[in-house]
């Protein structure tokens, strides 16, 4: 072969090669802009093409996947049947997250869906080329989306119209999306009709495939509190001082709740050695009781919390321990007293004198300094020594006495009891018979 024709057929399969590439890259572009994380993008769920099937608005949305099959929507493996075995979300099962968002503010719509048979589809907000009016990429105004989407791979041809002159085009209420947008060209190519919620269509509606596009925001814990318990009940339970309840308010889109917690406590606030972690405790109440076997007396601690809403999606951790100061409280020097106290004559008749005695207990080394006596039906009718007497109720019947001791570290425990009166005797006067 002479080097001309060796030149000529070795430049010839360069340039097929380049060809090659250059088709395999168009075929499956990865846009840069969709390498942030989906937890950022609020808009989630799934639209449904009858030519390019579904269309995923954020990689948090679960599909069934294995190396055979892909794409139908689940929320456990028990949905996959078929040749389907395992429900992933495309956060895990792709090495490049994706998700569309929309601005609050300025309605614009942002970032990537994907379709396995269409691939990217770019929501705005850079470049142009719009095929007609309106000359602007998708952006939510007055309640209806408005503007243009794009399947990146269709290039021109890829044009989505997300409302137009047909009745129902894509509308958002109550933060679901619904109606059909449109993807079609003079050549006769496109995906025809996109449907953004399955209440819209005439076969079946949601019974077949309950799927809709929505808006979920990220949700929140906010005003984390530790809330002090009754510790002083009697008669009652007494709980110790370290037993603790955590508080959080869960903050979100309007109906939206609390699906599931977790929380962490340390001593550290680097949280560098839990005592305690919950791991994701599946309930809508907003606290944690913390068992008083975990923690000490008089030592600060700290604590965080993340949620998730009722979608499934987690908030970030509440004051952790990238945001300063954490959330802490610090534990009681040792337990509350013991308020108690007992009287003689044990079954007294009215107007005669009572006397009573502290049995009150304190703890940790303090000792109790104060005493504030309130007697029902008596004079005195108070009084704030140890140990009061004479007392005389005046009057038969049941007569609340309460007790409130305080020791000398200022932790203050009551107590109430009631002492029964009898009718007072007769007194009797000797009289010279007439």
């Amino acid at each position: 072969m002479s080097f001309l024709k060796k030149f000529s057929f070795i430049l010839s399969f360069c340039l097929l090669a380049m060809i090659s590439a250059s088709l395999i890259f168009i075929a499956d572009q990865t846009p840069a802009e969709n390498a942030r994380a989906a937890a950022s993008d609020n808009v989630h769920g799934w639209a449904w093409s009858e030519n390019a099937g579904w269309i995923s608005m954020n990689c948090d949305n679960k599909s069934c996947r294995n190396d055979a099959y892909s794409g139908q929507q689940c929320a456990s493996d028990a949905d996959c049947g078929g040749e389907a075995s395992s429900c992933f979300d495309d956060c895990a099962f792709r090495d490049t997250n994706y998700g569309v968002n929309l601005d609050s503010t300025s309605g614009n719509l942002t970032g990537y869906g994907w379709s396995d048979n269409a691939g990217w589809i770019y929501f705005g907000q850079t470049g142009n080329g719009f095929p007609e009016e309106p000359m602007h990429w998708a952006r939510l105004e007055s309640g209806t989306i408005t503007g243009w989407a794009q399947i990146v791979n269709l290039g021109a041809d890829g044009w989505i119209k997300l409302s137009g002159s047909w009745p129902n085009g894509v509308t958002v209420t109550d933060n679901i999306f619904s109606g059909w947008a449109w993807n079609n060209n003079s050549s006769g190519t496109g995906i025809g009709w996109i449907n953004f919620n399955c209440a819209d269509t005439d076969a079946g509606g949601c019974s077949g495939h309950n799927y809709s596009v929505y808006i979920n925001n990220t949700p929140q814990a906010v005003d984390l509190t530790k809330t002090d318990l009754t510790y002083c009940v009697n008669p009652g339970p007494k709980y110790s001082v370290k037993r603790v309840k955590l508080e959080w308010t869960f903050q979100d889109d309007p109906g939206d709740s609390q699906l599931a917690y977790e929380l962490i406590v340390d001593d550290n606030s680097n949280f560098s050695s839990p005592l305690i972690s919950t791991g994701k405790v599946y309930t809508s109440a907003p606290q944690y009781i913390v068992p008083d076997a975990i923690l000490a007396y008089n030592t600060l601690y700290y604590w965080k919390v993340r949620v998730w809403d009722s979608h499934d999606t987690a908030s970030d951790w509440a004051l952790s321990a990238s945001y300063q100061p954490a959330a802490g409280f610090t534990t009681y020097k040792h337990e509350f007293p013991d308020s108690d106290f007992s009287w003689t004559p044990l079954n007294p008749r009215a107007l005669d004198n009572v006397y009573f005695t502290d049995a009150s207990a304190a703890y940790g080394g303090a000792s109790i300094n104060s005493w504030l006596w309130a007697f029902a039906n008596a004079l005195p009718v108070a009084s704030t020594t140890p140990n009061p007497g004479p007392v005389q109720f005046q009057q038969s019947g049941t007569n609340a006495t309460d007790l409130t001791i305080t020791d000398s570290d200022g932790y203050s425990c009551s107590i109430s009891k009631d002492v029964t009166s009898q009718m007072s005797l007769p007194i009797w006067k000797e009289t010279k018979p007439e």
